[in-house]
């Protein structure tokens, strides 16, 4: 056998680098005159309105939106958009952080589009993927794609529905409880209430998917304070990381994340809280609990069939990580806003006047007051200021032929605040809004931070329920004080409406 030398000369090694760097931009600028020809001859791209980079410079935020999520906060961009919106329409187009075209889609039409008539032809953004998928999981219900994800979801169903939910009362309101002797006790001036409502939040995600036979107080402390470590990650570092991730997609993306000895502690501590449950389960060992974990509903009965053991712990890291990230900011953000407002303060307490513990979490959710204000919150401040979709193959959206790989964006934030649709007083807290029903009809498309169809949030009732316990339970303890006015607005960066410098006090009743 002849052996074959693949060294090369180390002379040469220093003209491969060099033709690598020179061929890399090159590679770049011929595939984007392709992709601009293409666009251009198959396409209704460049006759879609919008923007110019001028106007992008004279916005203040730039070339793209880059600069807008790593350093502005959301919401003072809102009018921005609705300026476009009415002056370019509701499609329109504006550029991406290498130049890219995007796609801002605001109509119902195109909402419907997206979400629910042609939901098969778009995916979440790579850039998404890498951002949160060290967290959530790849294989998991919120990052999961096509059939995959919609056997995960059907699995995955009867462990939202609301009976389901229901029938777990008594873990919300045990940790609505501990929650709001928490605020009672804390010192005003240092009380921390993201990191209290996130405590919260994380107690009950954690008790109701694993049961309280697993849920130790030592295992719940460990698992969140990692989770807590891992969200000072700054948020610029988490973009740099994720671009990196997609520039050099041949190397492991874990080189790239921050704190990926945490990472490793989660998932693998999700995984081994799996294993346990699921051991327990086979030795036919029943919980002590009368309340049925979260994981018992994700195991057909009579097929005894269930999702993958890796999408499994994926899905487990998807429910921790939005269980309270995003909850306990719509949770902060209500009690802000009662905080401000004193006569809907109180119009919320005498209605929880007339609610008592051992009604339940069903009699708590059908207050009217009460739903009315968390909705009302969450559509001042949602969760998440926009969603993004890749388009996977060419679709019609309101009379444009968008082709494949192409960012359509709905601004979430801002058709929130719009006062085409929600009136003059789209920027202010009036919960009785919701009470006027053609404005209910007509808003429906527009109220999305759930979103719609196959890709909503399957654990929106968990949510709802989860924020109008913990609310509720500290509403009949205490007072929450108006704060000084000279005090600054909260406010938040990124794509998470989650608050920064927030202040809230609190007086026993």
């Amino acid at each position: 056998m002849v052996a074959v030398n693949f060294s090369l000369p180390l002379d040469n090694l220093g003209l491969v680098v060099k033709a690598c760097f020179l061929a890399l931009p090159a590679y770049i600028l011929i595939r984007q005159l392709l992709v601009w020809l293409n666009n251009k001859l198959y396409s209704d791209l460049h006759s879609i309105p919008g923007p110019t980079v001028s106007e992008w410079r004279r916005a203040r935020i730039g070339w793209s939106q880059a600069y807008h999520i790593i350093c502005m906060d959301p919401f003072e961009t809102v009018r921005l958009f609705t300026r476009w919106r009415k002056q370019y329409g509701p499609v329109y187009k504006i550029r991406s952080m290498l130049g890219e075209v995007v796609i801002m889609a605001t109509s119902v039409s195109a909402i419907r589009t997206v979400n629910i008539s042609k939901s098969g032809c778009f995916e979440k953004m790579a850039m998404a993927r890498k951002f949160i998928g060290p967290l959530v999981g790849d294989e998991g219900i919120i990052l999961a794609e096509g059939k995959t994800h919609a056997r995960i979801r059907k699995m995955v169903a009867p462990a939202m529905h609301h009976d389901a939910l229901v029938s777990l009362s008594t873990v919300f309101l045990q940790q609505a409880k501990l929650f709001a002797e928490r605020l009672g006790a804390s010192d005003p001036e240092k009380l921390d209430i993201l990191a209290e409502s996130r405590l919260a939040t994380f107690s009950i995600i954690y008790t109701t998917c694993f049961g309280t036979d697993i849920a130790q107080p030592e295992r719940i402390a460990s698992l969140q304070k990692a989770y807590h470590e891992v969200f000072k990650e700054p948020l610029w570092r988490t973009f740099l990381s994720s671009l990196l991730g997609l520039i050099f997609w041949f190397v492991d993306p874990s080189v790239f994340n921050w704190r990926e000895d945490l990472h490793r502690y989660i998932k693998n501590t999700s995984k081994l809280l799996c294993e346990e449950y699921f051991h327990r389960e086979s030795q036919n060992e029943k919980p002590s609990q009368k309340e049925k974990p979260l994981l018992s509903f994700m195991v057909d009965p009579d097929t005894n069939m269930k999702i993958s053991s890796g999408e499994m712990v994926d899905t487990v890291l998807s429910f921790l990580v939005a269980g309270q990230i995003t909850t306990s900011a719509s949770i902060c953000w209500t009690l802000s806003l009662l905080g401000r407002e004193p006569q809907w303060q109180e119009r919320l307490f005498q209605e929880l006047q007339t609610w008592r513990e051992e009604d339940g979490l069903e009699r708590l959710d059908a207050l009217p007051i009460l739903d009315r204000v968390v909705k009302e919150s969450i559509r001042l401040y949602p969760p998440l200021s926009n969603v993004t979709r890749i388009s996977m193959k060419p679709v019609n959206i309101d009379g444009y032929l968008i082709p494949a790989g192409i960012a359509v964006r709905m601004p979430i934030t801002s058709m929130q605040r719009d006062e085409e649709i929600w009136g003059n007083d789209a920027d202010k807290f009036n919960p009785d809004r919701f009470l006027d029903e053609d404005l209910v009809v007509k808003s429906r498309m527009f109220w999305s931070a759930f979103l719609f169809g196959r890709r909503s949030c399957i654990g929106q009732r968990f949510a709802l329920l989860e924020i109008k316990a913990l609310i509720s339970i500290v509403m009949l303890q205490h007072v929450i004080v108006k704060r000084n006015p000279e005090v600054p607005q909260p406010s938040c960066r990124g794509c998470f409406a989650v608050p920064k410098d927030m202040k809230i006090y609190f007086r026993r009743r």
